[in-house]
């Protein structure tokens, strides 16, 4: 029995081949992307909702804080006097340690 082939009939039917396998891929590849798709506008509507929620709070705390402005000056300067009321203390025990040698 002898067979026959044509190169170009070999050559035919591995594009074909290849033709499916990459409609195959596509279909896959397609698919991926749908879920992806899905899943990113589910975690920018997530997003949405968390950056409404976190805008209304910092409104909220804008408003609080544009009443106490004198208050938070104050606060402000006691922290800013900090550093400087530790570095007294500081100097002054060491004083009293060269004092009692």
């Amino acid at each position: 029995m002898t067979v026959t082939l044509d190169i170009k009939a070999v050559l035919l039917a591995l594009m074909i081949i290849a033709i499916i396998v990459l409609v195959v891929y596509l279909i896959i590849l397609t698919s991926r992307l749908v879920k992806t798709v899905e899943h990113t506008n589910r975690i920018l509507a997530n997003v949405d909702h968390i950056s409404g929620d976190v805008r209304g709070t910092v409104e909220e705390i804008t408003g609080a804080l544009r009443g106490n402005e004198g208050f938070i000056a104050t606060v402000k300067g006691i922290v800013a006097a900090i550093p400087a009321i530790k570095a007294l203390i500081d100097k002054t025990k060491k004083e009293d340690k060269k004092g009692d040698a």
